[in-house]
């Protein structure tokens, strides 16, 4: 997402990668923020239930049913084709930049490369 802003546009992935997402997260930047500042408070665990991305509209109706609303399918708005695909934009280097910011995220939701 960020990186498609006008002022990124001319960086590869790369590119912004190192002198931008490494920066912002050094700097504490609230965009670049580790997901467990969204889902932890004191370091426990401050939410009911937490859905992935990939399994998006099968824990959305899960929601639902928790709280008794009728399951309307997500709508998907704005969306973008991709560039490229994740082993396109990922080389080595890239995946140990994300393995090295993001260490605490991926150990604690379970996600590997």
């Amino acid at each position: 997402m960020a990186k498609n802003q006008l002022r990124y546009r001319h960086m590869d992935f790369k590119q912004f990668l190192k002198e931008v997402t490494v920066l912002s997260v050094k700097n504490k930047e609230r965009v670049f923020a580790s997901q467990l500042k969204f889902i932890t408070v004191n370091g426990d665990v401050a939410v009911d239930e937490m859905v992935r991305y990939e399994n998006l509209e099968s824990g959305w109706e899960k929601v639902c049913k928790e709280i008794k609303k009728p399951y309307e399918k997500l709508n998907h708005i704005r969306k973008a084709k991709p560039k490229l695909t994740i082993k396109e934009a990922y080389d080595q280097e890239c995946i140990d930049i994300v393995a090295d910011l993001r260490k605490d995220d991926i150990e604690f939701l379970g996600y590997d490369f």
